[in-house]
């Protein structure tokens, strides 16, 4: 009969662990989410100002005749 020698636990498989680890996994996750809904809601307003067709002048021509 062959016995196998008695080891520890490997710490990942602890629930604290994985609870910490899958934390740590869902911060990150939501905030490249975060990260990307804003670069796309600035990419949806220069859409939306390029479709109105209208924009403001920086310098706009004088009205007044020259002679």
């Amino acid at each position: 009969m062959t016995t196998t020698a008695q080891t520890t636990e490997f710490r990942a498989t602890t629930a604290p662990a994985r609870a910490g680890v899958a934390a740590l996994a869902m911060a990150i996750t939501f905030t490249l989410l975060y990260s990307v809904g804003q670069v796309a809601d600035r990419q949806f307003d220069q859409a939306l100002l390029a479709q109105a067709g209208s924009t403001q002048l920086a310098a706009q021509a004088d009205s007044a005749v020259r002679s």
